[in-house]
């Protein structure tokens, strides 16, 4: 117990950037409950523990990372002294902070549903929260909108506002690419239509497409095609290639719906990504 206190302050002055970036916007009761950090739970030290709502929070890709049974494993020894574990990926706390403390929020909430002092949730009643997403001619009766680029359809929890100024919390089971005609489903049964928006593109055309999106296709790059023509996002490389290929470009603004990956589904990723 001894070295695991000693290991707990050790962790406690040596945080992670996403620990300390969490920890700033949880601690002092911001989310209206107190937080502890590196706090000893039977033979596990965990990076954040709320005891009035029996709540742990994880980080991976720090101490924990690649190393999903331990994970695993940990995770139902903690849920076996009745706390609820939610579990984030360090890139979610760095670039998604919004995404991140929606969904403690929620959990916070479900916890303590009557905060005392009111407001203490950061302000207002909880957002609606997407869980499941509807294919594209799978579903009737929208209720919203929300426009997004084709980067930003890319996601796994994020905070949206839709075309009518209403936001909502995205907490899908794992990473989804959302395609232009789906619908994300609230809580409530409310549907929440995707449209792809206008973004800056390169169209190309030329007298052997089939030639031109082999080329694109073997650097691995996105790209919509049509009978006439090919669309891809701005990428210098490309197009220098491209015109060396005796492709004629021209910069566009349109909505971007690139093929899907292998067998239509996923999403074709350059080798950067």
């Amino acid at each position: 117990m001894k070295f695991q206190r000693n290991n707990a302050r050790d962790l406690r002055r040596n945080m992670t950037d996403a620990e300390m970036a969490l920890w700033q916007a949880i601690r002092r009761k911001q989310l209206g409950v107190k937080f502890r950090r590196q706090v000893v739970l039977g033979p596990y030290i965990v990076d954040f523990l709320c005891h009035s709502a029996q709540l742990v929070i994880e980080l991976d890709g720090g101490q924990h990372a690649d190393h999903e049974t331990h994970d695993e494993t940990r995770s139902r020894f903690i849920e076996t002294q009745g706390f609820t574990v939610i579990r984030f990926w360090n890139n979610e706390v760095l670039e998604n902070m919004d995404g991140v403390l929606s969904i403690i929020k929620q959990q916070v909430q479900r916890a303590k549903p009557s905060p005392a002092r009111g407001g203490g949730l950061g302000g207002g009643d909880p957002l609606p929260v997407a869980h499941s997403l509807h294919h594209s001619g799978h579903w009737t009766g929208a209720h919203a909108a929300v426009t997004l680029t084709y980067d930003d359809r890319f996601l796994r929890r994020k905070v949206l506002t839709t075309d009518q100024s209403e936001r909502f919390l995205v907490d899908l089971p794992q990473t989804t690419s959302l395609n232009h005609g789906d619908a994300l489903e609230l809580s409530d049964g409310r549907l929440i239509e995707v449209i792809a928006a206008m973004e800056p593109l390169i169209e190309i055309t030329g007298e052997n497409l089939i030639r031109l999106a082999w080329h694109i296709g073997n650097r691995h790059t996105p790209c919509q095609i049509e009978p006439d023509r090919l669309l891809i996002q701005h990428d210098h490389v490309i197009r220098d290639m491209l015109a060396q290929l005796g492709a004629t470009l021209r910069d566009i603004s349109h909505p971007f719906t690139p093929e899907g990956g292998a067998y239509g589904h996923g999403r074709t990723h350059g080798h950067a990504h």
